[in-house]
């Protein structure tokens, strides 16, 4: 097996607030186990990269658009199909860290086929966010379907929750069944962040004509009986001008928890932090920010640069934007939070050269009092 050599470009950044020293820079120790590898037809890279704890030892990541081919003999990509999604495990103890498996499923005749596939070939899926409820796995995707060509000829036109009943099998023996979400439309998803707290599923999602990010909940023994019509909005009802939890019935008002909305992300209380935190990459700026709040639904700060993404993944003159900020627990420490980007190019050709763009990139960000 021949690794090709990369050229890592090392960046820090120092950010200093009223109480804490954030440091950030690239954690060289997990993005080796992610760099393009000519091993014959197999992973060139992919988008999404949500972490999810399976088991003890066991992580998914959730990937989207998935690159499937192999290197030239210049270290070029040279790709022949591109599911639109895929699925990898990572097998991570005290001790050791093992490379990633990629699971890749595709239909050569359906261009909009994955691992999860729609019945409308029309459609695809683009799962995003995962949640494990009760020895299962209920993943949170796009509904997509084409609208033009590049990196933005798609519309969203809602949000399908995938049941796995059996994640702690074998990746190939998974059972799963979709469920189209109640409330999403090509204006209102529900996939930017979730996690399950104490009885509840908290879903952040996204109000594209407001530019809102906003908040549901559902009880998790209503998640496992799949009671869908029992999700509870962040909202205000007629004659009130404080926000509560309100079924969709009661002729809500959403409340949205801060502005502006945000495509993916990651929900997470950080213990050395004492706060929930979610972290944002604004459009096309490159900067990651990290937003903090004493309880979910608010209030939440104005994002604190946490780090500057570098060229190549950072280069809007070269046609290369950056996205999907994903905190990854398994990696952290109590001090720290390590978390990956992803990079893309408005001319989805131009990933054949640029090898370094498409992969995921993880940063170690470090707080000292």
């Amino acid at each position: 097996m021949k690794i090709l050599a990369t050229v890592l470009v090392i960046v820090s950044i120092f950010v200093h607030t009223d109480s804490l020293i954030i440091h950030s820079e690239p954690a060289t120790a997990i993005q080796q186990f992610f760099k393009l590898q000519n091993r014959g037809e197999g992973w060139l890279g992919s988008d999404v990269f949500t972490s999810v704890n399976l088991d003890e030892n066991r992580y998914l990541f959730i990937l989207g658009d998935t690159l499937v081919g192999n290197l030239t003999k210049k270290g070029h990509r040279n790709w022949s199909h591109m599911p639109r999604n895929s699925l990898a495990t990572m097998r991570i103890t005290e001790r050791y860290m093992f490379p990633p498996e990629f699971y890749i499923k595709y239909d050569p005749n359906n261009d909009n086929s994955g691992f999860f596939t729609s019945e409308d070939k029309n459609t695809w899926y683009w799962p995003i966010q995962g949640t494990p409820i009760k020895n299962q796995l209920y993943i949170l995707a796009y509904s997509v379907t084409s609208n033009g060509t590049g990196a933005f000829g798609f519309s969203i036109i809602g949000t399908t929750i995938i049941k796995v009943k059996n994640p702690r099998d074998e990746i190939l023996n998974w059972k799963y069944t979709y469920h189209p979400l109640p409330n999403s439309n090509s204006n209102i998803n529900w996939v930017t962040a979730a996690i399950a707290v104490s009885d509840y599923w908290y879903i952040v999602g996204s109000s594209e004509g407001k530019k809102e990010s906003i908040l549901t909940r559902i009880k998790l023994n209503d998640v496992y009986n799949l009671n869908w019509d029992k999700f509870e909005y962040w909202s205000t009802i007629e004659g009130s001008s404080v926000p509560s939890y309100h079924y969709a019935s009661e002729n809500t008002l959403l409340t949205p928890i801060f502005h502006p909305n945000i495509p993916e992300t990651s929900l997470y209380y950080h213990d050395f932090l004492g706060k929930w935190f979610i972290l944002e990459i604004p459009a096309f700026s490159g900067t990651v920010n990290l937003r903090t709040a004493n309880s979910i639904e608010g209030p939440w700060t104005n994002g604190v640069p946490i780090y500057q993404i570098p060229e190549p993944w950072n280069d809007i003159n070269d046609g290369v934007f950056c996205y999907a900020p994903k905190y990854h627990p398994m990696f952290s420490e109590n001090n720290t939070l390590v978390f990956s980007f992803m990079s893309n190019t408005f001319n989805v050709e131009d990933l054949n050269t640029k090898t370094e763009v498409y992969v995921p990139q993880f940063i170690r960000t470090t707080f000292k009092p």
